[in-house]
């Protein structure tokens, strides 16, 4: 059985690591440009990520007031938190586009530049698309586990009896 405090460093080694990922190998390296995927993977990992601290949240929430969630709510609640999560990150990249002058949605590089041999008009619009379904995509699959796991974990604990 994992503790509170296990799972609460466990998923702050994971943002660690996962900030480690995009800023010092995607950003500082230039992984970024240099592996086609680098991005569609980060937002799948982000996915998973976000659904795990949806839980975690929730499960905090289910010992302050003793209740025990029904496996539904908690995919529901799990899913839904993560594609906000996924949503705020993407207002973030955003404004941060706006305000600073990056590229992370990659929309204001011009209507003739070329990334990785493709014309980047419109390209913007499909990487946020993209992200937010990757993202999607991440926290429905992880939501899933979740839910079939805490069955697996429900009627296991039925058996023992």
């Amino acid at each position: 059985m994992m503790t509170n405090r296990r799972l609460f460093w466990l998923l702050v080694a994971a943002s660690i690591g996962f900030m480690a990922l995009a800023l010092v190998f995607g950003e500082m390296l230039h992984v970024y440009d240099k592996v086609w995927w680098w991005d569609d993977m980060l937002h799948a990992l982000s996915g998973i990520l976000f659904a795990y601290v949806g839980l975690y949240v929730l499960h905090l929430l289910e010992r302050k007031n003793a209740v025990k969630l029904h496996p539904a709510t908690v995919l529901l609640f799990t899913f839904c938190f993560t594609i906000t999560a996924g949503v705020v990150w993407e207002i973030y990249e955003f404004v941060l586009d706006i305000v600073l002058g990056f590229t992370m949605q990659q929309w204001n590089m011009g209507p003739h530049a070329i990334v990785m041999g493709k014309s980047y008009q419109g390209m913007g619009l499909r990487d946020t698309m993209q992200d937010l379904i990757l993202a999607t995509v991440g926290a429905f699959m992880t939501s899933v586990g979740i839910c079939v796991n805490a069955r697996r974990v429900k009627s296991v604990h039925a058996n023992d009896r």
